[in-house]
């Protein structure tokens, strides 16, 4: 088997390698990928012989951790027919696909999986956790947040999403153009939209179900005025429940008798550092004294070794080599860099592992708790 770049003449195979892989999404939904989003440059191909066994797209995201922009590639359609499954196909792709991305100067790169043992295997870790909820239609639209709605527009995709990622020290950074894309994507796969001021939904409306892809708000006036809708919308179109996600810690529990049924924590998003040390230096850090890591990484070696973080002006300079504080699996630094993970936790349940009770204290603060938000979808 080989990896190539496709060179835009294998669209049949290629949707019907989707269509077996996903067979949820639309005729429609597919017809719009292809004609406007499929694009052979960002697409890598596995053959065996001639014969099309797996493919990946890649989506070119913007993001900023801590005031820094980066360029986010985000794999979408890793998929292997089934004929060619459980022969390493996808962790063939991907590691030629990173490598390339490194080549190009990518620091990172994120994916939505669909199963998170297989790719902490292969160095991701946690970018962030959702709070999931589904709450009763009824419940929604006896919040009486009432204020005027319509469908949503790019410009106040932009605007809202704008105000709203800027809370967080790891979010997505949008354009007028993405905006659009996102919207006309949702909308060719049958989605539904609604707007209120300060806020905006991506929905569908299933059998009994209002599932929201996308819930974005200023505030919490303009959250309660878009669940309030919603679930009037649920309502009279036979929904009984509406289901979503919001960001961790946001989920209104006050404003309903009991919600311990309605919302759960949920993992999100995956990242992986891909050039470790373009990544990990300059960062924001509360060092005070130096921290050697040893770092782990099976899949791309060359992030692996002894890496000492030196504390510059509250960013990070990295120096290679020297003796190591502590040992940390790539997959545990991309949580602890993007936010998917607190150093606490990662120290409590041994995945990082200080060599003495000093290295550990300045884990903590070479590692604070940061805020992430990522729903971007492909």
């Amino acid at each position: 088997m080989f990896v190539k770049q496709d060179e835009g003449a294998r669209q049949n195979e290629l949707r019907a390698l989707w269509q077996e892989a996903f067979p949820e999404d639309s005729e429609a939904y597919l017809d719009y990928l292809f004609a406007h989003k499929y694009r052979p440059e960002f697409c890598r191909l596995l053959l065996k012989g001639e014969e099309l066994a797996a493919a990946l797209h890649v989506l070119l995201l913007s993001f900023s951790l801590c005031g820094r922009a980066l360029e986010l590639p985000f794999y979408y359609g890793v998929a292997t027919f089934q004929k060619f499954r459980y022969q390493g196909c996808a962790k063939t792709l991907l590691r030629a696909s990173l490598y390339e991305l490194r080549e190009k100067g990518i620091q990172a790169a994120a994916l939505y999986p669909f199963h998170y043992g297989f790719y902490r295997k292969m160095g991701f870790g946690l970018l962030n956790t959702c709070a999931a909820f589904e709450i009763p239609a009824s419940s929604l639209a006896a919040l009486g947040a009432h204020s005027e709605a319509g469908e949503a527009t790019p410009e106040g995709m932009l605007a809202v999403f704008s105000v709203m990622s800027a809370r967080f020290e790891a979010a997505p950074l949008r354009t007028l153009e993405r905006c659009a894309c996102r919207l006309a994507e949702w909308k060719s796969d049958g989605g539904s939209t609604l707007a209120v001021p300060g806020g905006y939904a991506l929905f569908a409306l299933e059998e009994e179900r209002a599932d929201i892809e996308e819930l974005v708000y200023t505030d919490g006036r303009a959250l309660r005025a878009l669940l309030t809708k919603l679930g009037e919308v649920a309502r009279t179109t036979g929904c009984k429940v509406v289901s979503g996600t919001l960001p961790e810690g946001e989920f209104p529990h006050a404003w309903f008798g009991d919600s311990r049924a309605m919302a759960c924590a949920d993992p999100g998003a995956m990242v992986r550092p891909v050039d470790l040390p373009a990544l990990l230096g300059g960062c924001e850090t509360e060092l005070i004294e130096p921290l050697a890591l040893e770092i782990v990484d099976e899949f791309l070696p060359e992030n692996s070794g002894v890496w000492r973080m030196v504390p510059n002006s509250g960013r990070i300079a990295l120096e290679r080599g020297g003796k190591a504080d502590a040992l940390c699996p790539v997959e545990t630094l991309a949580g602890l860099l993007f936010g998917g993970q607190e150093a606490r936790a990662a120290l409590a349940l041994g995945e990082l592992r200080p060599a003495s009770e000093g290295a550990a204290k300045a884990l903590l603060r070479a590692f604070p708790k940061r805020s992430s938000l990522f729903f971007d979808r492909y």
